[in-house]
């Protein structure tokens, strides 16, 4: 009996232990109503300090796109767009009648590492080879996706700062990137037209307004994380006075919201950082940068699992997965694999972390690990959310209107859309809203070459 009482005794220890251990985790990831609605405060009032401030110095950038809000239905034609935003790029043609699209083709394709390594002629001279091969002599006004960091000057152009993503071509860093893209046309006899030069977030935002009027903000909610929306051109001090148009013309303002409460730009950390959250950000290539979006991009989610994880390890609660000690030995989209397990006893998960660890697991483990996987996820969700929010109510249409997001995080992380709405009616609580979150797939390429509409409109 005495022998019995002690083993008793061991697992009540142990799973006192256990729901220490996992409430603890628990409450590092949660954002409750409160911390939601003073974050929607502080993204506000960053949003204002932005648009003010031209030095790009605010934690949220607030960046003039110089695309303007124009009526749609008068547009037919055929437009082009280039999306180039890493080692592969697309070029896309539309067909637009009457402001709707009516057909879209599109073609892939690869840059040779001599170009990534190369010069500017090599680069922007292959580019405008495919380009033209795709238009097949025809003409055409084009916009230009290019997602790497640039100074926006106007429309029709923009200098890149830096190269990323594993590019070194010599020659274009600060330079007009749209300029030598149409150099290259011009060279390569290519009759296309370089009207405009974006960013992804924008052509989301402007590929969804061209289906329905009632859209307002742009989301990518995919490897990283930004967002834009409609700014009446008023509340824009710091956009350049050139500009035609009037004070109550809108224009998208791209948010780039990833830095937000980052070390970088101050220390108010409204922002709760967790142990696994300063883990990740430690090992990053920018420590101390975008720590909004290292919080919500595909990116970083799966490292949070699994660096969350590696604790839950160490307090012996998960068994010894080896690999999981290696650096992106836990994917995001394991996670949502791990999400996506509705079986009773969670055989999916089961055999995911055998494939994976080569190790076994009881239920009680596999629940485990999707409670991680919920945390990390659910949290992400949130803070979308809130951010969303705060841009809508700077808007004024939060009473309908429709919220444009393209991404892998927001497409395949099982209830991630509903973790997103469940944040929004806590934070309207009682004020009436009517905001509509919809999938905007591709959006980035598309809404490049409908803002080339939008432009020679």
């Amino acid at each position: 009996m005495h022998r019995l009482n002690n083993i008793t005794g061991h697992l009540v220890q142990r799973e006192i232990k256990e729901e220490i251990a996992i409430q603890d985790m628990r409450e590092w990831f949660d954002v409750p109503k409160t911390r939601l609605q003073q974050l929607q405060l502080y993204i506000f009032d960053q949003m204002a300090e932005g648009l003010l401030d031209p030095s790009g110095h605010s934690n949220i950038k607030m960046l003039p796109s110089f695309v303007h809000k124009k009526p749609t239905e008068n547009i037919s034609g055929t437009f082009y767009a280039l999306d180039l935003g890493g080692t592969n790029f697309r070029v896309i043609r539309l067909v637009v009648k009457k402001g709707k699209v009516v057909d879209i083709t599109s073609e892939k394709y690869s840059i040779p590492q001599t170009h990534m390594k190369g010069t500017a002629e090599g680069l922007f001279g292959f580019i405008a080879e495919c380009c033209a091969k795709f238009a097949k002599g025809g003409e055409g006004k084009l916009g230009f996706t290019f997602s790497f960091p640039c100074q926006q000057i106007s429309l029709a152009s923009a200098l890149l700062i830096h190269w990323t993503k594993g590019f070194t071509t010599t020659g274009v860093e600060g330079e007009d990137v749209l300029a030598l893209l149409q150099n290259a046309f011009d060279k390569k006899g290519c009759k296309l037209e370089t009207l405009a030069v974006v960013n992804d977030t924008v052509g989301t935002l402007i590929a969804k307004y061209f289906e329905d009027p009632r859209a307002v903000c742009g989301v990518i909610l995919g490897t990283g994380s930004n967002a834009c929306y409609f700014e009446k051109v008023r509340n824009i001090p710091k956009f350049p006075g050139h500009s035609t148009a009037g004070p109550d013309d809108e224009m998208v303002v791209n948010m780039e919201w990833g830095g937000f409460d980052s070390k970088l730009f101050g220390n108010s950390q409204i922002l709760k950082i967790s142990p696994y959250d300063a883990a990740i950000d430690s090992s990053s290539p920018n420590p101390g940068a975008q720590r909004f979006e290292k919080m919500m991009g595909g990116m970083y989610l799966g490292e949070i699992c699994r660096v969350t994880m590696l604790k839950l390890m160490y307090q012996r609660l998960l068994p010894n997965f080896a690999k999981m000690y290696n650096k992106n030995g836990f994917q995001t989209y394991h996670m949502s694999m791990v999400l996506a397990d509705e079986t009773s006893n969670l055989s999916e998960v089961e055999g995911l972390l055998k494939e994976l660890y080569a190790t076994s697991t009881t239920l009680r483990q596999r629940k485990l690990v999707k409670e991680v996987c919920y945390a990390v996820a659910r949290r992400s969700a949130r803070l979308a959310a809130t951010g969303i929010s705060a841009a809508v109510l700077r808007s004024g249409r939060e009473k309908d209107c429709v919220v444009a997001i393209d991404g892998s995080v927001f497409e395949k992380v099982p209830g991630y859309k509903a973790h997103m709405y469940e944040a929004l009616a806590e934070l309207f609580e009682d004020r009436p809203y009517n905001i509509s979150l919809e999938i905007c797939k591709d959006g980035s390429g598309k809404g490049a070459g409908l803002i080339a509409a939008l432009a020679s409109a």
